[in-house]
């Protein structure tokens, strides 16, 4: 009987003082200015246009 109550309060001991790790943040691409970004799409719609296809858009 003791045992069994001692088990109980050192798994619920352990589940208050168990140290979670820390949230790692997903990486986040670097903002872009108003003209950068205006750059990129008018250089993704001039590979559009000339054809540039579906492997064009993966290197992109």
């Amino acid at each position: 009987m003791f045992d069994k109550i001692w088990q109980f309060l050192k798994q619920l001991f352990q589940r208050i003082f168990r140290t979670n790790p820390p949230i790692s943040t997903p990486h986040q691409p670097p903002t872009l200015t108003d003209a950068e970004f205006e750059a990129k799409l008018m250089e993704l719609l001039e590979g559009v246009n000339g054809g540039g296809g579906v492997a064009m858009l993966r290197d992109f």
